[in-house]
């Protein structure tokens, strides 16, 4: 492996990490407060309840 190859992956690492760790967090956050109780206004608006 030469060292232009070497570089181009470290830097792809660092970035896939530094993007991708975000979005992780995101998904995760929305899952959990979809799963909570009265987490989603939405649902409730679609039902028609009101509050």
């Amino acid at each position: 492996m030469d060292y232009d190859l070497a570089k181009g992956l470290q830097a792809l690492l660092f970035f896939g990490v530094a993007l991708g760790f975000p979005i992780w967090q995101l998904i995760s956050v929305r899952r959990d407060l979809r799963k909570s109780p009265g987490g989603d206004d939405d649902k409730t608006r679609a039902s028609g309840e009101s509050g």
